[in-house]
């Protein structure tokens, strides 16, 4: 990823066509099989959070990247349970998620 994009994402993520037609398609096919509000849900490749807001619908949600600097705006953005972690080895216990 190119790091001269992260603060353009975060800054775009919430109101661009783009992002938030990604946003639409994934909330209406999480909400026709996700029911439970108290899943424990992983997003894998967060980045800088965009998609974090629309996970909380669903569940509590731990995201994680490989790359320091999208964590660091994800937190920024006041994600906290964001970690810098590589997804073929992820720091976290087996069947911990749900989601």
């Amino acid at each position: 990823m190119d790091h001269s994009m992260y603060p353009v994402f975060a800054a775009v993520e919430q109101r661009h066509w783009w992002f938030t037609g990604r946003q639409e398609i994934f909330y209406r096919a999480l909400r026709r099989y996700i029911h439970n509000p108290d899943n424990q849900i992983l997003d894998v490749g967060c980045g800088t959070g965009g998609m974090v807001t629309l996970l909380r619908r669903f569940g509590e949600v731990t995201g994680t990247d490989i790359d320091q600097q999208a964590v660091d705006f994800s937190r920024q953005r006041g994600y906290k349970n964001v970690i810098l972690a590589d997804a073929a080895k992820l720091p976290l216990p087996d069947n911990s998620f749900t989601v």
